[in-house]
């Protein structure tokens, strides 16, 4: 190998190299959840690639992924020949950065190019979107607080966890309902706890049902919820309480030994051994009562231990007590005052079947009138009117019912209501026919147990929210809450709104708060009526249900919409007399607005300073003329009219575009242009040649269209038809003439427009026609020559001047309003010819009426006599040609 050509390979070799070590960084921020086929960007254009390279090289570039190891990559996708990085795969940032310490999470990609190889690396910043609500790791928590905990009590609690990054971490927590004897408490280090802040007590309630809400720092905010089930542990905070004040009995002396006397009930609010009862005869007594009388620990029967003795009249009072088993127990007293009769008369002796194993009568709240809770046999030993016993109960809602000799059935006797008394005391009395009567009375209690026959039932008959539209998602509307009578499952109430409303509002099935499902408009609906229902947990449920009236208030979020996008009208010129009025109405511009009273209220007004604008606009939209239109000074005004609301926090308006155009009405007669002399002559000779244009008559209308456009017609004529007039007012030789044809002829030609009714002018043209004579020739080829260079300055003169030449019109108008009707007959046509001035005829040649030669720069000049040329209106012609 030839040394120059080693050091061109390394020097190749080294310039590959260079390139392979060029990188370009390129950097993205996106967030999460883009869909496929997104473009991120493009990857030549933001890497500025362009400007390391030729065109040709830029052009033939190809991209790709260079680490196709990489697993970010299917999340990406590059278009090899634009270099369009695209999303491939919608990425989540919770699983995608899962390992992330921080809320920033980049993702590098490197991209490598063809042709000429460059390395370019992709930072793309993957941004957290707030997608994921706050969550417990259970759905429910059961707890247990003691009705004995004092307030401040804490409970430690497990923090919601939010999947996004600290942007949407929770950032508050709310407990629902808010009237529960509970509040949450956090603490440094942290510490989350449910602290106590009232007293229990769990003969009140004995167990809580409460939502944890946490809300992350989301906008709007996403959250979520654990039920906290509380169970209110029973402290020893009741006494026992007997069923009667005191205890009245008579016995006779003969009263055997460990006979039951009578049965004294105690109750205890509390449960458990806290509720248990043990009853005993009090110490404090005299020993004599302590030996005599015994009670039953259990069932609270007291008897007789000894044989009785009458000795007094008076009564003997036994201090019974009722202690239950709580660890510091609490107990009661209660007075049995016992009577002892002097007699051999046995009492009745009283036997209660309660027909239930439970130590108490069962009945359901159900039980029909009839239904049997008890059985009584009544015995007496003695025989005659001593044996003979009559019973009766001290309840009214129960009776006794004869069964046979002797024994009876306790009945109901009328409706029963636990939720009115749910224990009932029954003592039967039985007296016998002895003297003096005897009577034997025994106690037993009657549980009345739940049905479910309450509803729940709402504190309101009706309920009525009010808010604005544009609300946030999640709004509270209001709280609903009903209460069941029933007990247990029966008491347990649910919250359901009727399926029809549940796209538009939200309730929690247990707290009964109610909040907005979507974000309101007022225009769309602006009246709700909710149908909520509460059902209980019975078997059959029961249900009531409540009407929620909620009313949306308006709020000035809409503009006023007209009802076209742009208003056109079209009005004809005015003809206005004196003294009439200028006020027409055009019509009225209308707009809409969706909103009600002062925000939906519309007034028009024009855009702008139209002070000299001939239009008027009222506040209802009506748009009058103030003024005359001429077409001829201006034919379309364009013009903004504005429609505004009348909030009162804020107006909102639009504009629309209003076009008037003035339409032309025939109120302008033609007038000449050319020739603009009375009695013009065009001199030429018999040798002009047929069809040859002789001259041409130029005429103007100040009107638009068939009112400007004009005819010409020759009405009265000495030419023998020598000279015809075409459609543009050109006169040219129509056959060929004669020396005989040697004379001045006059042609009258009328020139009238297309309007309805047409108006029109006369105009007389004279042509002399001259023998074939230089000396003539020359004199008015002179005389038309002079006209030439008269009439080109003419035009330059006007051309300069014609913006001036619009003041002098308006002085024209009236000089020549008054000289016009002098030539205007009554069809409207006017002559400009006078009678006294008709041409003369002499040697049987026609002259021009009068003439006058004069001679100017040694040129020959005719003048004939001066006819006013009548410009309708005094107007000047907007065009001059000549011919």
């Amino acid at each position: 190998m030839e040394p120059a050509e080693s050091l061109s390979c390394f020097v190749c070799v080294f310039a590959y190299l260079i390139n392979l070590s060029e990188n370009t960084n390129v950097n993205y921020a996106i967030p999460e959840g883009w869909a496929p086929n997104r473009l991120i960007g493009n990857v030549a254009a933001d890497s500025k690639i362009r400007e390391t390279m030729s065109e040709e090289e830029f052009r033939n570039l190809q991209y790709y992924f260079l680490n196709i190891e990489d697993k970010n990559l299917q999340y990406f996708a590059i278009d090899s020949k634009t270099s369009d990085l695209t999303i491939n795969r919608s990425m989540d940032w919770e699983t995608v950065c899962k390992f992330s310490t921080s809320w920033s999470c980049p993702i590098s990609i490197d991209i490598g190019t063809k042709e000429k190889f460059l390395k370019i690396v992709v930072i793309i910043e993957l941004i957290d979107v707030n997608d994921n609500a706050p969550s417990f790791r259970s759905a429910s928590l059961n707890m247990t607080f003691s009705e004995s905990d004092v307030i401040g009590t804490l409970k430690p609690l497990d923090r919601a966890t939010d999947l996004d990054t600290a942007n949407f971490s929770v950032s508050h927590y709310q407990l629902v309902p808010a009237t529960i004897p509970f509040q949450i408490q956090e603490g440094s280090n942290d510490e989350f706890n449910l602290v106590l802040n009232s007293s229990l007590d769990r003969e009140s309630i004995a167990f809580y049902t409460f939502e944890l809400f946490a809300f992350d720092k989301g906008n709007p905010s996403k959250n979520g919820s654990v039920t906290i089930n509380i169970d209110v542990e029973d402290a020893n905070d009741n006494r026992p309480r007997f069923t009667q004040e005191k205890y009245e009995i008579t016995i006779n002396e003969s009263v055997a030994v460990n006979t039951t006397i009578i049965n004294v009930t105690a109750m205890d609010l509390d449960i458990g051994d806290n509720g248990k009862i043990v009853y005993s005869i009090s110490p404090d007594q005299a020993p004599e009562i302590l030996q005599t009388y015994t009670i039953n620990t259990s069932t609270g029967e007291v008897s007789v231990v000894k044989n009785l003795k009458y000795t007094s009249s008076q009564p003997i009072k036994v201090k019974i007590l009722a202690t239950d088993f709580g660890k510091r127990p609490l107990s009661s007293s209660v007075t049995l005052i016992v009577t002892i009769e002097d007699s051999i008369n046995v009492q009745p002796e009283i036997s209660i079947n309660l027909l239930s194993s439970s130590g108490q009568a069962q009945a359901t709240e159900y039980a029909s009138v009839g239904t049997v809770v008890a059985f009584i046999i009544v015995k007496d030993q003695d025989g005659g009117r001593n044996g003979e016993v009559e019973c009766t109960i001290n309840n009214s809602h129960f009776q006794q019912q004869l069964f046979a000799s002797g024994e009876y059935k306790v009945a109901v006797k009328t409706s029963l209501d636990r939720e009115t008394i749910a224990l009932h005391n029954v003592t039967v009395i039985c007296q016998d026919n002895g003297i003096p009567r005897l009577t034997t009375m025994a106690s037993f209690t009657v549980s009345v147990t739940d049905e479910n026959d309450n509803a729940p039932k709402f504190s309101k008959s009706s309920y009525e929210a009010i808010f604005r539209e544009n609300n946030q998602v999640g709004y509270v509307v209001k709280q609903v809450d009903a209460v069941d009578a029933d007990a247990g499952n029966n008491s347990i109430v649910w919250y359901y709104i009727d399926p029809k409303d549940r796209s538009v509002f939200d309730i929690n099935s247990k707290s009964g708060l109610i909040t907005a499902a979507q974000q309101f408009d007022r225009e769309t609906t602006d009246y709700y009526e909710l149908v909520v229902t509460a059902v209980d947990s019975g078997k059959p449920a029961m249900s009531s249900s409540v009407t929620v009236v909620v009313k949306i208030e308006d709020v000035n979020d809409n503009s006023p919409v007209f009802d076209k996008a742009r208003f056109e009208y079209y009005i004809p010129e005015s003809d206005v007399k004196i003294g009439s009025s200028y006020e027409t109405v055009l019509g009225k511009i209308t707009a809409k607005d969706k909103d009600i009273n002062g925000n939906g209220f519309v007034l028009f007004s024009l855009v702008g300073n139209f002070s000299e604008m001939p239009f008027d606009i009222l506040p209802d939209g009506t748009l009058k003329t103030k003024s005359t239109l001429d077409r001829e000074q201006q034919e379309k005004y364009d013009f903004q009219v504005m429609a505004i609301d009348q909030g009162e926090d804020v107006r909102r308006s639009s504009v629309v575009n209003v076009t008037v155009h003035v339409t032309d009405i025939n109120d302008n007669f033609p007038f000449v242009i050319f020739p603009n002399e009375e009695n013009y002559v065009k001199t030429i000779t018999y040798l002009m040649p047929v069809q040859t244009q002789v001259m041409k008559v130029e005429a103007a209308d100040l009107d638009y269209d068939k009112n400007a456009d004009l005819t010409f017609k020759i009405t009265s004529r000495n030419d023998s038809q020598a000279f015809e007039i075409g459609r543009q007012g050109e006169i040219y030789v129509a056959r060929r003439l004669q020396e005989s044809d040697v004379n001045l002829f006059f042609l009258d030609i009328n020139i009238s427009d297309q309007g309805v009714p047409p108006k029109s002018i006369s105009k007389v043209v004279y042509i002399d026609v001259l023998a074939k004579n230089s000396s003539a020739l020359a004199t008015t080829g002179n005389n038309d020559n002079q006209q030439n260079v008269i009439i080109a300055v003419v035009v330059v003169v006007v051309t300069l001047l014609i913006a001036a030449s619009i003041i002098v019109v308006i002085l024209v108008i009236k000089r020549c309003d008054f000289s016009r009707k002098k030539y205007v007959d009554s069809n409207g046509n006017v002559s400009h010819v006078n009678p006294s001035e008709s041409p003369i005829v002499s040697n049987g040649r026609l002259s021009p009426p009068v003439t006058k030669n004069i001679y100017q720069n040694g040129l020959l000049h005719t003048i004939l006599p001066s006819h006013q040329t009548i410009i309708p209106n005094g107007k000047q012609p907007k065009d001059v040609s000549f011919q």
